[in-house]
């Protein structure tokens, strides 16, 4: 069978196809997607295939939308239909993956399936296989005439394929529950840097959005696009401009509110340095007040976050916790803080999908 016959036939394939596009996709537009290419599949089938590319982490989730994972995509080849190629081959319909048999987490037994609780791989001798009815108080025709295939781990009553799933659960030794509860906080950082000692005297604040390219890996600098929005544009341009460690600084955009400014600055201790160190994830943009710098963090917990703001005290800056929120990252809409709502308004959504998938890990 050829490549391009298995590529029609597989519902991952299909889907990594559409997600390559660039663009966004609700479950439900990836169903009417696939509808139109005359690939029928119903939607439970969509969502176990998305679940199946989330744990690989070929396509990262926020919400309810779903995307091609960018970092998957540069590990596998810069040329996007040649690691489309490599997926099938190689993760999805490689000719012998259904011979090959690989070792469970517990090291006792080959894998044959992931624990529903904590998702990660599980066995014969580490898990027992259980059957659950999607609706317990459903009346299975199949169970009735005596084809069932089991019993409901909930209600105890009969179950098939029909009226029920199967699924892995680890025995409680085995078994760790992932944690989806992490802290998030609005930290005010004073400390010398070209970005904040801009801002002085500016109650309005800039923003920054951080980031690297390959040019900054050979000099030694870091990368950033500013967003001027004051009323002294040309003034607060000239600040940058007169900073020591500003190595470039190019206008790539401007319109009649703002003005948006290509910064490269020399390297040197920062809040995201600090936030690496302590398992912690620092978002885009960076908000600077009054020579002071406000950054929204996730950390795994309080302890994490208090451990970040001492060792930004310790380098030489003033830390002070503006606010702070224990939050589920799959309830990240039902965070009650009106200032952290606000800042994540700002943050590129594509980044927020991104940090969610990555604190998961």
């Amino acid at each position: 069978m050829s490549y391009s016959l298995l590529f029609e036939k597989d519902l991952k394939a299909q889907i990594c196809n559409i997600l390559l596009s660039g663009n966004t996709k609700t479950a439900n537009q990836l169903f009417i997607e696939l509808k139109k290419k005359s690939m029928f599949c119903t939607k439970r089938a969509i969502f176990k295939a998305l679940s199946e590319l989330l744990h690989k982490k070929l396509i990262l989730k926020y919400e309810d939308i779903y995307e091609i994972n960018s970092e998957w995509l540069n590990l596998l080849s810069s040329d996007a239909n040649k690691a489309l190629m490599n997926l099938l081959e190689k993760n999805l319909l490689g000719k012998s993956v259904e011979n090959k048999k690989h070792p469970c987490k517990c090291t006792y037994g080959n894998t044959l399936g992931f624990c529903n609780i904590c998702l990660e791989t599980a066995c014969e001798h580490c898990s027992v296989k259980q059957m659950k009815h999607s609706n317990c108080t459903i009346n299975c025709l199949n169970c009735q005439c005596g084809h069932s295939e089991g019993f409901c781990s909930e209600c105890g009553n009969r179950t098939c394929f029909g009226c029920a799933k199967e699924f892995w659960r680890h025995e409680h030794q085995f078994c760790n529950k992932k944690n989806d509860e992490k802290q998030i906080a609005i930290l005010e950082v004073d400390h010398q840097c070209w970005f904040s000692n801009t801002s002085e005297k500016y109650p309005d604040g800039i923003m920054l959005n951080s980031f690297s390219d390959k040019k900054d890996v050979n000099i030694g600098t870091h990368s950033g696009v500013v967003k001027i929005e004051t009323k002294d544009k040309h003034k607060l341009l000239e600040r940058i401009l007169k900073q020591d460690i500003i190595k470039e600084a190019k206008l790539i955009h401007k319109n009649k509110d703002a003005l948006f400014v290509r910064t490269r600055a020399s390297i040197n201790k920062s809040v995201d340095q600090f936030t690496k160190n302590n398992n912690s994830i620092l978002l885009n943009p960076v908000i600077a007040m009054d020579s002071k710098e406000q950054n929204l963090i996730i950390s795994p917990s309080q302890k994490e976050m208090k451990a970040l703001s001492k060792g930004l005290q310790e380098f030489g800056g003033k830390v002070r916790l503006i606010c702070s929120e224990r939050f589920n990252l799959n309830e990240i809409k039902k965070i009650e803080n009106k200032r952290i709502r606000e800042f994540i308004e700002k943050v590129p959504k594509k980044e927020l999908m991104d940090a969610m998938q990555r604190s998961r890990i």
